[in-house]
């Protein structure tokens, strides 16, 4: 097989299209929201966080792609429905917890300069932006539907 076949075979694939184009799609929507509230910025395609989530898109594109191309009781899309689940429950617990949790330290720190006091940290953490359960449900919605259409088309 030659790079020309392997490129176009990749192109073809209908789980790797449904995973990219329920991120992209979703990040494009993200871009529209903000178009719209007067927040744009280009910098927000590449941001974590939001609605919808691009992760859970992402993750349930994938899985849906998997049981329709390889069926429902394939080892792979069972695989693909725990990795679903593991990422979007990090999404929703983990990460947005650590990203609420920064932000209270860097509004303690700016306390601290304010007040004169020596700041324990010398400049502001980077907010890590979870997911809240309406952006997961949203972007795993998404996701179903960006997959199906997928492997209806191709």
């Amino acid at each position: 097989m030659n790079i020309q076949e392997w490129l176009f075979g990749l192109l073809e694939n209908k789980v790797l299209l449904s995973a990219v184009c329920g991120c992209v799609i979703t990040q494009l929507i993200k871009l529209v929201i903000d178009l719209a509230s007067g927040h744009f910025s280009l910098k927000k395609i590449f941001e974590s966080g939001g609605m919808p989530s691009s992760h859970s898109a992402l993750v349930c594109a994938l899985a849906t792609s998997c049981g329709i191309v390889e069926g429902s009781t394939s080892s792979i899309f069972v695989i693909s429905v725990i990795l679903a689940a593991i990422v979007m429950y990090d999404a929703m617990g983990v990460r947005l917890s650590a990203g609420r949790n920064t932000e209270v330290l860097n509004k303690l720190r700016r306390r601290d300069i304010e007040d004169g006091r020596n700041p324990l940290m010398d400049h502001d953490l980077k907010v890590q932006r979870g997911h809240t359960l309406p952006e997961i449900v949203i972007g795993a919605a998404l996701g179903i539907m960006i997959a199906v259409a997928v492997c209806i088309i191709l």
